[in-house]
């Protein structure tokens, strides 16, 4: 599931990848100065030269990861995060050596979810059908190989969201938990 609502505080050492996302029906390349929209053409090319991590389609929308920005992360000892298919963990995995810590973040509800995505005007169908097989599959624990977390996020607690990510975060580094995000 995607992580709902705006990005929080950023954290020492923790960088948001960027990735390239199919932008109505185009695809893009988020970077610092936002979307970057591509030919699909042009998306294939960047994969087959090695420039992407990982192209995903998901809701039929079409995302890359650039793999560059997230070696440097790795090799910086920082913490890319991503916002990643649950399905697509473990080629992620591989794809960096294993060096991964996959937090699932869910909504409170699927009936949360659903507002959620109909106040940003992306009430589809297909995606309600498909987050729902995909919280009845984590729910049956059908993820528990790939999933080290779960964070629950209810709308308007994004700074809780974010802290119990962080605390997440500083655990698998074996660091103390008892530090603020952004502190």
């Amino acid at each position: 599931m995607e992580a709902e609502g705006e990005a929080g505080p950023q954290a020492p050492g923790v960088e948001h990848g960027a990735k390239t996302r199919d932008v109505e029906g185009r695809q893009a390349v988020a970077g610092e100065d936002g979307p970057q929209r591509l030919a699909a053409a042009e998306l294939e090319a960047l994969s087959a030269r090695g420039e992407l991590l990982w192209v995903n389609e998901l809701y039929g929308v079409q995302y890359g990861t650039p793999r560059q920005p997230i070696l440097d992360a790795l090799r910086d000892r920082c913490f890319p995060v991503l916002d990643w298919p649950v399905t697509k963990v473990e080629g992620m995995r591989r794809a960096v050596g294993g060096r991964t810590v996959s937090i699932y973040v869910q909504p409170a509800s699927l009936g949360e979810l659903e507002a959620r995505l109909e106040s940003r005007g992306e009430r589809d169908v297909s995606r309600l059908s498909e987050a729902r097989k995909e919280l009845q599959a984590v729910g049956r624990g059908e993820f528990d190989a790939v999933i080290d977390a779960k964070v629950t996020n209810s709308s308007f607690e994004i700074e809780r969201v974010s802290q119990e990510i962080y605390e997440i975060y500083l655990r698998a580094l074996g660091q103390d938990t008892n530090t603020e995000v952004g502190r």
